[in-house]
């Protein structure tokens, strides 16, 4: 059932990938533009196995930054800045380092709070 109108009219999907999907043309022609215009290039969650998302990294220009927040390291990339962990809690400790402004943008209209916490 759709939760906005109760009406039962389709298959819902979310708007992501699945395994063995193509990615659509929109990914290849942004990332085409994109690719010249990034100055920080962040992985989250991510083992960069699955192609073409993969290439990504070794795709923009080497002077750009890169950070991996991660469980682990990857075997076969290496980035500037290496934040191993829990991805939510490395996420949530960023933003609260970054102030109230950024904080904010995480509780705007969500069910949730931020809370310091050691890692």
């Amino acid at each position: 059932m759709c939760r906005v109108c109760n009406h039962a009219e389709g298959v819902i999907k979310p708007d992501i990938v699945f395994f063995g999907e193509d990615l659509s043309e929109e990914f290849h022609t942004r990332m085409a533009e994109d690719r010249s215009k990034v100055d920080l290039f962040v992985v989250i969650g991510s083992s960069l196995k699955v192609q073409p998302v993969a290439r990504i990294p070794y795709s923009i220009s080497s002077d750009v930054p890169q950070i991996l927040i991660n469980r682990e390291s990857l075997p076969n990339y290496t980035p500037d800045i290496e934040l191993l962990g829990n991805c939510d809690d490395i996420v949530a400790q960023l933003a609260l380092a970054l102030g109230p402004s950024y904080t904010n943008i995480f509780n705007k209209g969500l069910n949730f709070q931020l809370f310091f916490f050691a890692v």
